[in-house]
């Protein structure tokens, strides 16, 4: 089964974001842009306006029209809340909105307007009606002191509708930003999760995976690059398993065909040593020496051959239910252990279905290389698992360096203490024991301290799987 990471969707949620943030900004610096024109815009020219207003009648004042008739004809120009005029004259106050009056010009004008006269002073004020913008006027040839009041509220209102609108456009921009980054995202890293998916099928075995070129752009070169790797590796692969094969069977066959001749080697050399109280002393050291060899040439061919009809798949199983703790203990009695090895079983009725030979076999290889390889005190224990049956060997020897533990269940590989050791040993215990229990469903581990002992750690699990007899 694929799994797959969160990576590619936390990437796509960061791309999506990016895309979000890249667009809010834009929109953003856009619409700030635009509101500031507008606003300075409008309020220009709401002041150009007034000015000019303000210009004119002061001109018609200085004309000779009436003060009467200027309030009026503001009066009768403005809508009713708008704009207003006062015109103080000769000590008296004419306005064209009764509401107004000096006090609502804009503290210190009066004289500012006094001492700038023709000239337009403004100012801001705040009306019952709201914000107003004040121009004030010194009529010279008159004496007449003229106050204009626009009101900004028109202006105000039309700014912040602005402003409010650039606003909902710019959350729009952003959501839309923000769904589009999240389709663009997903079309643009569909053939990233495709490849992905791919390439965890080729970790799991399937090589005839391949990636479709879909397109000539990149990600198409990327597919077809894909694809040629992949196919490389498959050739790769077949062409090291053909290898494998043909190693493995020629070393079967070597073992297979020297099992005669050695038979004849160690027949003979039995039959010198049976006679070598009456052959020369160097003759009977020769021939316990041929003996000797012969007899680890045996069992190195024996061991070789076991070791290939495991990897080939040819030993039939016979599973039956065992008991374990009897097992072990039967098969560390066989071998004149019992004195060396203390058994533990936290649940000496452990009953598991397996294959008592190949259980046997590697109960033999673990302790042996205990044994000869480690040093006492030498220990298994047995218990139960939730899904099965631990069994441990542990010893008290020099342990196991750390850089030789992966490599220790290798063919032929000895360690550091295994060559240390005067036992000898063809170096395919380890390898028969691992092989033994990946074919009765379990795992054999190994942990290992330097100075302090090693501990081989096999796991059967609760029923044994069929073997090729079914």
């Amino acid at each position: 089964m694929i799994h797959r990471s969160p990576f590619p969707a936390q990437f796509r949620r960061r791309l999506s974001i990016a895309f979000v943030v890249v667009a809010g900004i834009s929109a953003g610096a856009l619409a700030l842009g635009a509101a500031i024109w507008v606003h300075s815009y409008r309020t220009n020219a709401f002041h150009e306006r007034s000015r000019a207003h303000a210009r004119d009648d002061v001109q018609l004042l200085a004309a000779g029209a009436p003060p009467e008739v200027v309030a009026g004809r503001l009066a009768d120009a403005e809508t009713p809340g708008g704009p207003g005029v006062i015109v103080v004259t000769g000590g008296a106050l004419i306005r064209s909105v009764e509401t107004l009056g000096l006090g609502d010009l804009p503290a210190g004008m009066r004289d500012t307007v006094r001492r700038q006269p023709g000239q337009l002073v403004e100012g801001t004020t705040e009306l019952r009606t709201g914000a107003a913008l004040v121009i004030g006027a010194l009529d010279e040839v008159t004496g007449a002191e003229v106050y204009f009041f626009f009101s900004r509220v028109e202006l105000d209102r039309s700014n912040r509708e602005l402003h409010l609108a650039l606003a909902v456009g710019w959350g729009i921009v952003v959501a839309v930003a923000g769904i589009a980054g999240t389709v663009i995202a997903r079309q643009a890293l569909r053939p990233v999760r495709t490849a992905a998916d791919a390439a965890r099928s080729v970790a799991e075995g399937l090589l005839d995976t391949r990636l479709p070129v879909r397109s000539e752009d990149e990600f198409g070169e990327w597919a077809a690059s894909f694809n040629e790797m992949v196919a490389a590796l498959e050739h790769k692969i077949d062409a090291l398993a053909i290898a494998r094969d043909r190693e493995q069977q020629f070393a079967a066959d070597i073992a297979h065909e020297l099992r005669t001749p050695i038979a004849a080697v160690l027949t003979a050399a039995s039959h010198l040593a049976e006679h070598d109280a009456t052959a020369p002393e160097q003759v009977a050291e020769i021939a316990q020496i041929v003996a000797a060899s012969a007899r680890r040439l045996d069992r190195l061919t024996s061991e070789l051959l076991e070791l290939h009809r495991l990897r080939a798949g040819q030993e039939i199983l016979q599973v039956e239910e065992v008991d374990l703790v009897a097992a072990v203990g039967h098969a560390v009695r066989a071998h004149g252990w019992a004195a060396l090895v203390a058994i533990d079983a936290a649940d000496p009725t452990l009953v598991v279905a397996t294959d008592r030979r190949r259980l046997d076999r590697i109960v033999v290889n673990l302790v042996s290389n205990a044994v000869h390889h480690g040093g006492p005190p030498i220990s298994i224990r047995v218990a139960r698992a939730h899904d099965g049956a631990w069994l441990t060997v542990t010893d008290s020897g020099p342990g196991i360096p750390p850089e030789e533990i992966a490599r220790i269940f290798d063919r032929h590989y000895k360690s550091s203490r295994h060559r240390a050791s005067a036992a000898g040993g063809s170096g395919l215990g380890l390898s028969i024991a691992l092989e033994s229990a990946q074919r009765l469903g379990g795992t054999l581990e190994v942990t290992s301290s330097e100075g302090r002992g090693t501990t081989f750690t096999l796991w059967l699990p609760e029923l044994a799987p069929a073997g090729p007899d079914g």
